[in-house]
């Protein structure tokens, strides 16, 4: 059983010896090691809601299920503040779009690009 151990210890320290000289260039692998030798990576710690520790997973998420629903609750939009009036420095000019301006930049698309942050895919647009 000794050499067993001993065989297990030389295998970890060539594989962390093998590690060490590649962080720079691949972090991920050393933090993938460091994480995998963390055992409670993967829990919620107990809650604290003055003054009961919450440790079942049943308490843990009713605490936090109150915690998220009081802070995204969709209020009316009457009782939204007035925005504070600012002073406009500098104030935006005047554009103006024609048919044939937005014609000409449709059909300048790439169509073998991927979609954009309306995730619409320019194929859509360029043929549509």
């Amino acid at each position: 059983m000794e050499s067993c151990n001993r065989f297990c210890q030389k295998l970890k320290s060539a594989y962390e010896e093998k590690l060490a000289p590649d962080i720079k260039l691949n972090p991920k692998s050393f933090w993938g090691h460091v994480s995998a030798k963390n055992p409670n990576h993967h829990t919620i710690p107990d809650l604290v809601d003055h003054p009961v520790l919450h440790s079942s997973p049943i308490d843990t998420a009713d605490l936090l299920s109150a915690q998220f629903g009081s802070a995204f609750t969709q209020n009316s939009r009457t009782s939204l503040p007035d925005p504070p009036l600012h002073e406009v420095l500098f104030p935006m000019p005047n554009l103006s779009v024609s048919e044939v301006m937005v014609f000409n930049s449709l059909g300048k698309l790439d169509i073998n690009k991927s979609k954009g942050p309306d995730s619409v895919h320019p194929c859509f647009l360029k043929e549509g």
